[in-house]
């Protein structure tokens, strides 16, 4: 695994992403250009009830989605993350499992 100095990965295998956690308990994903890749990640969307704190009402979260080995428990190339689909991904057919490093809170309940 490649680290940058300021501790951040490598762009050689993260994808920079925003997690957006709305008052009425939606999820949504955007790139760092603001595009909505919510459909792109059903898998996160579905974790994310399962992390979150009672006490979280709304959030921005500044993270790194990353390809990741479930099997030898390590982080993959980015050319692997790029093999998933793009749109309407069903979580059924994921064949890439990806990982999540939240690394900034930008926006909590409101504040």
């Amino acid at each position: 695994m490649q680290y940058k100095s300021q501790g951040k990965m490598s762009s050689s295998f993260q994808v920079p992403e925003q997690i957006h956690i709305l008052e009425s308990g939606e999820v949504r994903i955007f790139s760092r250009n603001q595009e909505d890749n919510t459909s792109k990640y059903p898998d996160i969307i579905s974790r994310i009830p399962k992390v979150k704190k009672d006490s979280v009402v709304s959030c921005v979260l500044d993270s790194e989605a990353v390809a990741w080995d479930r099997e030898k428990k390590q982080i993959q190339p980015f050319q692997v993350l790029t093999t998933r689909k793009r749109k309407d991904v069903d979580a059924s057919e994921i064949k890439v499992q990806v990982c999540v490093y939240a690394f900034d809170l930008l926006y909590l309940n409101g504040e």
